[in-house]
Protein backbone atom coordinates (compact mmCIF):
# COMPACT_ATOMS: atom_id res chain seq x y z
CA UNK A 1 0.00 0.00 0.00
CA UNK A 2 2.78 2.51 0.96
CA UNK A 3 4.88 1.71 -2.08
CA UNK A 4 1.42 2.15 -4.31
CA UNK A 5 1.16 5.46 -2.49
CA UNK A 6 5.02 6.62 -3.37
CA UNK A 7 4.38 5.84 -6.79
CA UNK A 8 1.11 7.52 -7.31
CA UNK A 9 3.16 10.67 -6.11
CA UNK A 10 5.81 10.55 -8.03
CA UNK A 11 4.17 9.97 -10.97
CA UNK A 12 1.85 13.10 -10.14
CA UNK A 13 4.97 15.26 -9.11
CA UNK A 14 6.13 14.17 -12.58
CA UNK A 15 3.31 14.53 -14.95
CA UNK A 16 1.45 17.59 -12.89
CA UNK A 17 4.25 19.95 -12.52
CA UNK A 18 6.49 18.92 -14.70
CA UNK A 19 4.80 17.71 -17.40
CA UNK A 20 6.71 14.99 -18.16
CA UNK A 21 4.81 11.51 -19.05
CA UNK A 22 7.62 8.82 -17.70
CA UNK A 23 6.92 5.94 -18.22
CA UNK A 24 9.98 4.66 -16.53
CA UNK A 25 7.88 4.11 -13.33
CA UNK A 26 5.85 2.12 -14.41
CA UNK A 27 8.21 0.16 -16.23
CA UNK A 28 9.90 -0.39 -12.93
CA UNK A 29 6.12 -0.87 -10.53
CA UNK A 30 5.26 -3.80 -13.35
CA UNK A 31 8.36 -5.30 -13.50
CA UNK A 32 8.10 -5.82 -9.42
CA UNK A 33 4.76 -6.89 -9.94
CA UNK A 34 4.99 -9.47 -11.68
CA UNK A 35 8.05 -10.64 -10.15
CA UNK A 36 6.35 -10.95 -7.05
CA UNK A 37 3.37 -13.13 -8.78
CA UNK A 38 5.89 -15.26 -9.81
CA UNK A 39 7.39 -15.80 -6.41
CA UNK A 40 4.15 -16.01 -5.06
CA UNK A 41 2.96 -18.85 -7.19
Amino acid sequence: MLISGLFAMSLDVLVGYAGLPSLGHAAFFGVGAYSFALVAK
